[in-house]
C-alpha cells in the first residue's frame, strides 16, 4: 500500500509541475498577444493622425514659407482646440511665436511638441537654439 501511495504522490507531483508549466504557457501567450495588439493599436493610432494632420500641414507649411506669422499662429491655436494632444500644432505655433519675437511661448509650444512626440526632440532642440540666440540678440538691442 505504502509504495502505491508513494507513486500516487509522485504522479500528483509531475501533475502539479505540468498544470504550473501550462498555467506559465498561457499567461505568456495572454502577455505576447496583448503586445501585440497594443503594437497594432498605436500603429492604427500613428497612422490615423497622420491622415488627420495632413491637411492642417500643408497649410501651415504654406504660412511658414510665406512668411504669415499671424495666419500661422491663428490656424495652429484652432487645432490645438480641435486636436489638443496634436504635436504639430504646438510645432508651428512654436515657429509663428518664435518669428513674432514672443520667445516665452514659443518655449512653451517647443517643449509641449517633445512631449507629445519624443521623436521630435532632435529638432525641436535646433528651433530651442535657435529661440536662445534671438533671445540674447533681443535682449543686447
Amino acid at each position: 500500500m505504502k509504495n502505491i501511495d508513494g507513486k500516487s504522490n509522485a504522479i500528483a507531483t509531475q501533475l502539479c509541475g505540468i498544470k504550473i508549466a501550462l498555467l506559465l504557457i498561457a499567461a505568456c501567450s495572454v502577455v505576447a498577444a496583448a503586445s501585440n495588439i497594443y503594437f497594432v493599436v498605436d500603429r492604427a493610432r500613428a497612422n490615423n493622425e497622420r491622415r488627420l494632420n495632413e491637411p492642417f500641414r500643408q497649410k501651415a507649411e504654406r504660412l511658414n514659407e510665406d512668411e504669415r506669422w499671424d495666419e500661422l499662429l491663428k490656424l495652429s491655436l484652432a487645432y490645438k482646440e480641435t486636436y489638443p494632444h496634436a504635436s504639430l500644432s504646438f510645432y508651428y505655433s512654436g515657429i509663428a511665436h518664435l518669428n513674432k519675437g514672443e520667445f516665452d511661448e514659443a518655449e512653451s509650444d517647443f517643449k509641449r511638441t517633445v512631449e507629445l512626440a519624443p521623436e521630435s526632440k532632435t529638432s525641436i532642440d535646433k528651433w530651442l537654439k535657435s529661440l536662445e540666440e534671438r533671445r540674447k540678440g533681443a535682449a543686447k538691442k
